[in-house]
């Protein structure tokens, strides 16, 4: 009997080593940083078995080096569903500077790639695995916030995943047919790859964060709406 549950034991204790080696190569296989086209650095973090970006992307070009159109017009860019147009929210390069630039879901799916080679954008399946390996929907929102850069309250937040949210707010198509800037310091809304499953001439997924919760959110949004890009590791 002491042979068997020594055994028992040293099995045990082999599998626990090797899942802890597992999850330690699962982040270490992460860099400290990538650079996009234009020149511009952005902090690495590891979540579950993914690489993230932790800042917002800010390129203005594909990573062809082909530039993405820049629009400021309101009228343009309710218009703009089917060409690739980024935008600072209020037109504000200052405000870019630290929350990154707002892009339509063109930009997303344009064969030329926006995300720094060997990365993309996540699709729905990759956002709704990072609310799981934060600890489900409900929990995943504080765990995605910044601690700065969000109006008060920030219920929740605690950025322990390193995700770095900030509230970044979008731009949003209205009637009549302007688009307006919403909710900078309490939104942070992000594309995925994905086309709304049901309404795919028209919608697009997102998900994101609060200013007044802890939970995550993941929704349908116009495909011309201007919102923010994080890129995952391939």
């Amino acid at each position: 009997m002491k042979n068997a549950f020594f055994f028992i034991c040293s099995a045990s204790l082999l599998i626990a080593i090797s899942s802890c080696t597992k999850v330690k190569n699962s982040a270490s296989k992460c860099s400290v940083t990538v650079t996009d086209i234009d020149g511009n650095i952005y902090p690495v973090v590891p979540i579950g078995d993914k690489c993230w970006m932790a800042a917002n992307l800010t390129t203005s070009h594909f990573r062809t080096g082909n530039a993405i159109t820049e629009t400021s017009s309101t009228y343009e860019w309710r218009d703009s569903v089917k060409t690739s147009r980024w935008c600072n929210y209020n037109n504000d390069d200052s405000i870019g500077e630290i929350y990154g630039k707002l892009y339509n879901w063109n930009v997303v799916i344009d064969p030329r790639g926006v995300c720094p080679t060997g990365w993309h954008v996540p699709s729905s399946d990759e956002a709704i695995q990072l609310f799981k390996d934060l600890g489900g929907k409900d929990l995943a929102g504080g765990a995605m916030k910044a601690n700065e850069y969000w109006d008060s309250p920030n219920v929740g937040a605690t950025n322990s995943s390193g995700f770095s949210a900030y509230a970044s707010g979008y731009r949003y198509p209205t009637t009549p047919p302007t688009a307006e800037f919403r909710l900078l310091g309490q939104w942070a809304v992000y594309w995925t790859s994905d086309p709304e499953p049901v309404n795919d001439t028209i919608t697009a997924m997102s998900y994101g964060a609060v200013v007044y919760g802890a939970e995550a959110f993941y929704t349908e949004r116009p495909r011309n709406a201007g919102q923010a890009i994080r890129c995952v590791e391939d």
